[in-house]
């Protein structure tokens, strides 16, 4: 599903204005109810609150999107930086809690890539706007989808063990 969202994010800034940031902050809240569900197996699991964290905050961006299609792309680009940002470190953290574990390396190495990204558009970098914002999320989706591969393994392991 993640790497479907993400496809579709890497696409929709084609479309530009309002519809563009409305089909992006959907994505973003399906992705983050996902991530949601998996964080919060890993509190029940007592890894931490990381995830559904992680989770929540991307919902709530994507709500966020969705409430405020019309604000100015330069806005709607500051508000994904800044959860990009978030995000990024949250994840490294949350990655971090899971070591030695099957998987941490690709959590943490998914939220450094988040920070990368949430800096890139903060500076502007690829693309200005609507075009970056669709495409960083979509490296950002893929990235959380590989995560999410390998954690129902460790989350499964980790299960057995309590």
């Amino acid at each position: 599903m993640l790497f479907r969202s993400a496809l579709l994010c890497a696409l929709a800034p084609v479309a530009m204005g309002e519809a563009a940031i409305l089909a992006l902050g959907l994505l973003m809240l399906v992705a983050g109810l996902f991530r949601a569900a998996v964080g919060w197996r890993a509190v029940g699991l007592a890894r931490g609150p990381m995830g559904l964290v992680v989770g929540l905050l991307t919902a709530a961006a994507g709500v966020a999107l969705l409430l405020h299609p019309v604000a100015a792309v330069t806005d709607a680009a500051s508000l994904v930086a800044v959860y990009l940002v978030i995000d990024g470190f949250v994840g490294s953290l949350f990655g971090l809690r899971l070591r030695p574990e099957e998987g941490w390396t690709e959590a943490v190495g998914e939220g450094v890539l988040s920070v990368l990204l949430g800096v890139s558009v903060w500076r502007g970098w690829p693309f200005p706007g609507v075009q970056a914002i669709g495409l960083v999320l979509a490296l950002k989706l893929a990235g959380a989808g590989l995560v999410l591969l390998r954690l129902p393994r460790t989350l499964a392991r980790a299960e057995k063990h309590l």
